[in-house]
């Protein structure tokens, strides 16, 4: 059973771990910028860094504000949820991109793109702007209490 004191401290653990990682990013941003390594590689690197530290501030106030009251604090579970799934499904694509460019030295064709990003991104995009609604992917009591619902392990 959950003890309000271990609750508390595994959303401690959870919130330090991720501003530690958005700690180090920045640290990696600045040696990017410092270095005026402007390639198309570091470019793009940079917003693969930048979409995955928006994701963990995402997270680490979902961890903030899961269970506690308040209307506004319930709003912001939801909008850190939706920041928190959509900036790591955009870091994971341009992730992505990233590697087929340092493998074939070029872009995805635009078939590819629209096929492999464009329609993927976009459903899951919808299937979570919409689950206030449809509740298929997660779900935030009225005790603000986060839970993950059915389409969950799909979005991953």
């Amino acid at each position: 059973m959950n003890t309000p004191l271990l609750v508390h401290q595994m959303q401690a653990l959870n919130i330090g771990i991720d501003f530690f990682c958005v700690f180090e990013l920045l640290i990696i941003l600045r040696y990017i910028r410092r270095h005026t390594l402007a390639i198309e590689e570091y470019i793009l690197f940079r917003y693969i860094i930048a979409f995955t530290i928006l994701a963990f501030i995402g997270d680490g106030t979902c961890w903030a504000v899961n269970g506690r009251d308040g209307t506004w604090i319930h709003i912001l579970n939801y909008l850190a949820n939706f920041l928190y799934m959509s900036c790591q499904l955009i870091a994971a694509m341009l992730t992505f991109v990233f590697f087929y460019w340092i493998i074939y030295s070029k872009l995805p064709s635009r078939k590819f793109r629209i096929l492999v990003f464009v329609i993927p991104v976009t459903a899951v995009l919808l299937l979570t702007y919409t689950t206030p609604w449809t509740r298929l992917v997660f779900t935030i009591d009225q005790q603000n209490l986060y839970q993950r619902e059915i389409l969950l392990p799909l979005m991953s």
